[in-house]
């Protein structure tokens, strides 16, 4: 052990999702912290630690940047569209490794309007 002390406990990490299906994201601006040019479904990984601003340690291009590839089913056990289905997208590559997103998309019962949008890595 170091003088650092036991910083690993203090230390969490957050993702961004921003995702754009009909177009790929506009890009803000032309820099490290954006995906790159073409992506629809881009993660940001921000590093959190109290009393620090937030440290973007990574972006991802999950899908669009080559090909998009989309497909959408109902979810598996389902009969029809009223409960929900799973939309898939690719193309984003990461270090070399083919990346992909699926989305589920869950009907409220009874839902008239999109009251949210909740994200979440696939295992956790």
């Amino acid at each position: 052990r170091d003088n650092l002390g036991d910083w690993s406990s203090d230390v969490c990490s957050s993702d961004l999702y921003t995702l754009s299906l009909c177009s790929p994201i506009p890009l803000t601006s032309p820099t490290e912290d954006d995906c790159p040019e073409g992506t629809n479904v881009c993660m940001q990984v921000f590093s959190q630690r109290a009393g620090l601003e937030d440290r973007l340690i990574s972006v991802v291009p999950v899908a669009g940047v080559e090909e998009l590839n989309p497909s959408a089913r109902l979810k598996e056990g389902e009969k029809n569209a009223e409960t929900g289905w799973l939309l898939g997208l690719e193309g984003g590559k990461y270090n070399g490794v083919s990346q992909s997103a699926k989305i589920e998309m869950v009907c409220e019962e009874g839902a008239t309007e999109v009251s949210g949008l909740r994200l979440g890595r696939e295992g956790s």
